[in-house]
């Protein structure tokens, strides 16, 4: 179970909230919104259906996991603390997703 509440990962309508120490930059931009994109995909779905489908959910897992894979290396290199403190959004988010589909 996540230890983080969904509300604290993402806003009513599956916004994102991200953490001020989420990296960015040009290079990041395209794979942030992907992930943005699926994650709000798989949260209108939950509310609409009280269950997003796995395909969704692993969607965006996966998206997340490669957002976390091109943009931790370079942050924890600069900052740990930041690091962490993002590292614990993605895993926290990543158990979220789980619960939002029929076979948590």
């Amino acid at each position: 179970m996540p230890s983080l509440s969904r509300a604290e990962l993402l806003g009513p309508t599956g916004e994102m909230l991200w953490p001020a120490s989420t990296p960015s930059g040009s290079r990041l931009l395209i794979a942030k919104q992907e992930v943005e994109k699926a994650v709000t995909q798989v949260v209108s779905e939950h509310d609409k259906y009280g269950e997003a489908s796995i395909r969704h959910v692993a969607d965006a897992r996966n998206k997340l996991t490669e957002f976390a894979r091109q943009s931790l290396p370079s942050l924890k290199a600069r900052d740990r603390t930041a690091a962490d403190q993002f590292e614990k959004f993605i895993v926290e988010l990543q158990k979220t997703l789980a619960t939002l589909t029929v076979n948590y």
